[in-house]
């Protein structure tokens, strides 16, 4: 999905009801519907289609059971989550209700109500910081670009 890679703002990023598992990039419009799905996910389940995840996609060859890959998606955020600590506790507390409500709308307008905490671990957790530096690091780096921290 090349319109997530280039997303830079959230007025800019193409919001879906639904991504496949390799449009995936982990975008903040993406990890606010993967985080409404979690639960769904970590029971081995892809959201909407059950077991088949493969429907729409490129045919090929696929190694694993059926619940391999929802179950990887959810273990990856759930790690992300992880590094953030509190901040990630608040954003997933923050979207936990919304998996059976499960309406696009609800889901890409909640960023809106988001707390400072909570936007701060989501734009960890989908940007690609995550692998080059610790979480501590990344906010004490956007900190000193904002002039907080001298």
């Amino acid at each position: 999905m090349t319109e997530c890679q280039s997303c830079r703002k959230w007025s800019e990023s193409p919001c879906k009801p639904f991504y496949y598992p390799g449009e995936l990039v982990f975008c903040r419009w993406q990890v606010l519907w993967l985080l409404c799905h979690l639960e769904t996910m970590g029971r081995g389940n892809y959201p909407h289609i059950g077991s088949d995840i493969t429907s729409g996609m490129v045919k090929g060859y696929r190694q694993g059971a059926y619940f391999e890959t929802p179950a990887g998606i959810a273990g990856e955020l759930r790690y992300r989550l992880e590094r953030t600590g509190k901040n990630g506790e608040i954003l997933l507390a923050f979207m936990e209700d919304y998996e059976s409500r499960d309406s696009e709308n609800e889901i890409y307008n909640r960023w809106e109500t988001l707390s400072g905490a909570a936007k701060s671990a989501l734009n960890y957790v989908s940007g690609k910081w995550r692998r080059r530096e610790s979480y501590r690091q990344w906010k004490n780096r956007q900190n000193v670009g904002l002039g907080m921290v001298s």
